[in-house]
């Protein structure tokens, strides 16, 4: 069913979007609930607690293992869940220059051990991880001739991949998120190039179904994809060309999709996360009074409307990834300095007053995760005049 383009759909019990949502993390009340109904940690994923990580900045220390030494690599995603946290991303082979996919796991996010990946399990770019179809399933994409690529795991230590169908011709996949009992993963049509959003649903992991979108979206590509209670949101970057915003995409059924209301103009969203009380979007727009990217954060209570937050932290920042939890909000992502970005954070207690934390090295804090303790894991990648290698970073816990 082709998306449409008529206003975004009205929530039934929710409210309006007359203020930010900013969850308090001191209250008593329900923990967040995920689009099955069960409880979330602050990870996101179902049965974990409440985390009991004190509110405050995280204080980043960046963690060293050989095993995560990967050439031309990069992190891309991790998630607190197998043996304690799971990461996916890929590089190259340094002789012919194929892209290898690569997925580690650790039990304390110190300690990282590089899963064995065979066959075709082993050729591809690993985008995002979530829970779900056999236990956790990471997507991504593979060439060449450009296509999505599936990988499922029971328990996050031994990974197949998905065969190759029809579904996943000239596309790749940039997020997945567990919703009504399967599966929405997003992207875009990739024929050389990023030329159009993609979205497709699963039931299991194995078996995908592309859905039928169109341009008039006005989406160029989508980036990330969450699910609150029975709605979706995905969020990418806007068409140039098209007529409007169009960078998030809100959905009550996974086939029909509908542009929401953006309050700025062109943005670039990387990143959007489902808590208590709303979602959370981040990622970079031009702030024109000071003739430079900035990073932006927008929030809503239903996927409909949203607010724009400000901030002076967020200067010379783009964001590309945010995490709610009872701790409060933690985004990643980096800020130039000197013309190089460098890996940086951003903490808020309330999701008005925000704190940036740059601890390093050039490089991007692609994602974050936590597991039940409040411990934080921040995963993306390292820069040098020479070499780019996965790195990950690690916070707090108790």
């Amino acid at each position: 069913m082709a998306g449409c383009t008529a206003a975004p759909p009205q929530i039934p019990g929710s409210t309006p979007s007359s203020a930010a949502v900013f969850p308090d993390p001191s209250a008593s009340g329900a923990a967040p609930v995920g689009s099955d109904g069960e409880a979330l940690g602050s990870s996101g994923s179902p049965g974990l607690p409440r985390a009991s990580r004190k509110a405050g900045p995280p204080e980043w220390t960046v963690v060293s293992d050989e095993d995560l030494a990967l050439p031309e690599g990069t992190i891309g995603d991790v998630i607190a869940a197998g043996p304690g946290f799971v990461a996916v991303g890929g590089g190259f082979d340094a002789s012919s220059q194929t892209p290898l996919a690569a997925i580690w796991t650790s039990g304390d996010g110190e300690d990282w051990q590089r899963a064995p990946l065979e066959g075709e399990a082993a050729l591809g770019r690993v985008a995002a991880i979530t829970t779900g179809g056999p236990g956790l399933v990471a997507v991504g994409s593979h060439c060449c001739p450009d296509r999505a690529a599936v990988w499922v795991s029971a328990d996050g230590t031994g990974w197949s991949r998905v065969a190759d169908q029809d579904a996943f011709a000239g596309a790749a996949m940039t997020a997945v998120t567990s919703w009504a009992g399967g599966l929405v993963a997003v992207g875009c049509d990739a024929e050389l190039e990023c030329s159009g959003p993609a979205i497709w649903l699963s039931g299991d992991g194995q078996a995908w179904e592309r859905v039928e979108i169109g341009n008039e979206l006005g989406t160029a590509y989508l980036g990330d994809v969450t699910a609150s209670g029975s709605v979706l949101v995905a969020v990418g970057a806007p068409d140039p060309a098209g007529p409007a915003p169009g960078a998030i995409l809100v959905s009550l059924d996974g086939q029909v999709w509908t542009a929401a209301d953006v309050p700025r103009g062109a943005i670039s969203l990387a990143g959007v996360a489902a808590g208590r009380t709303g979602v959370v979007a981040t990622g970079t727009a031009f702030d024109e009074a000071a003739g430079r990217e900035a990073m932006l954060i927008f929030t809503s209570t239903d996927g409909a409307e949203w607010l724009s937050v400000e901030s002076e932290a967020f200067a010379r920042g783009s964001g590309d990834d945010i995490l709610q939890g009872p701790f409060g909000f933690v985004a990643v992502g980096q800020v130039v300095r000197s013309g190089a970005g460098v890996a940086a954070s951003w903490w808020s207690l309330d999701g008005r007053s925000w704190e940036r934390s740059v601890p390093g090295p050039q490089g991007l804090m692609s994602a974050v995760t936590a597991d039940a303790s409040g411990r934080l894991v921040a995963v993306g990648s390292a820069s040098t005049s020479s070499v780019t290698q996965p790195s990950v970073w690690l916070s707090g816990g108790e």
